[in-house]
């Protein structure tokens, strides 16, 4: 909020999309728009030359000044996440969807802070989904499923809920048609 007050004119880019009242930059906090949720960066693809605009490099520069990735832990996903929502249209954003992909953080039994999302392509997605949960993490099926959700086709595991990322439609440049939406 204080940067985007001080050198946006309080432009917000998309990052008010999850938020119940979208007024202002002052709309934006958990309260109002519960956790921010972020993009699980182990696979991430960025335009590197955009990242190095300097809009975006002012950005990163005055947040790594202020000492808050490491005083409060300001990490890659939040930074990543942070800029692109500020500074790169939704529209050019694309969720890939073709595999399946799990990250947790915090407790070991138990979803804390992650996302277990089924790949599109899985023939069976709640068999996978099970055998995933029950085999491979060894969680309790009960305790999580209020946190099962369909998310654009996707059957997701997750909290915070990622409804309301990305664009569902390919980004623009996008080198095959429209019947493909992942490598």
């Amino acid at each position: 909020r204080n940067y985007s007050s001080a050198y946006m004119g309080g432009k917000t880019g998309w990052m008010l999309d999850a938020c119940n009242k979208k007024d202002s930059v002052d709309d934006l906090n958990r309260e109002n728009c519960g956790d921010f949720w972020g993009f699980y960066n182990n696979f991430f693809v960025g335009h590197i030359d955009r990242f190095l605009e300097p809009d975006i490099q002012h950005f990163l520069n005055t947040i790594d000044d202020t000492g808050v990735i490491f005083t409060k832990r300001w990490n890659d996903l939040l930074l990543q996440s942070a800029t692109t929502q500020l500074f790169v249209e939704k529209k050019k954003t694309f969720h890939f969807t073709g595999f399946t992909y799990a990250h947790n953080s915090g407790f070991h039994d138990m979803l804390h802070y992650g996302i277990v999302q089924i790949g599109l392509h899985e023939q069976k997605p709640y068999k996978s989904y099970i055998s995933y949960m029950e085999e491979e993490l060894k969680w309790n099926m009960a305790m999580h499923s209020k946190y099962l959700i369909n998310v654009n086709g996707l059957l997701t595991l997750a909290t915070p809920n990622p409804a309301t990322c990305c664009s569902n439609a390919a980004p623009d440049g996008w080198p095959n048609g429209p019947e493909v939406l992942t490598p």
